[in-house]
């Protein structure tokens, strides 16, 4: 027996996956933004006509979602290097100490 067919829409596109892959790509995408920052949603979808038969489509479709980049700034110093080349010196990064030990407080029991 033939499966109903319905006007097709997001909600019974691709058997109901494009409209739940919607829902969750807004959360994370949501999740992910800080105040005053945009994201994007892009849904593409793609129909193409069967060569063969009269009757028949098919019908891609891909869901994207992008964040804003997150930009960072460092000052750096112009400098000259033992052949006299112009060079940019930046501060050295922190030293990761992992030999610290944490020492339990006055009262704390083990």
């Amino acid at each position: 027996m033939d499966q109903e067919k319905v006007l097709m829409d997001f909600n019974n596109l691709g058997e109901g996956a494009l409209a739940s892959e919607f829902q969750e790509n807004y959360k994370s995408l949501l999740s992910k933004l800080c105040p005053g920052e945009k994201g994007t949603i892009s849904i593409s979808i793609i129909i193409e006509r069967s060569e063969d038969a009269t009757t028949i489509a098919a019908v891609d479709y891909s869901i994207t979602s992008k964040s804003p980049k997150r930009k960072r700034r460092t000052l750096a110093q112009i400098a000259g290097d033992e052949n006299g080349e112009m060079i940019l010196k930046v501060d050295a990064p922190p030293i990761k100490n992992s030999n610290i030990r944490q020492l339990k407080l006055a009262g704390e029991s083990e």
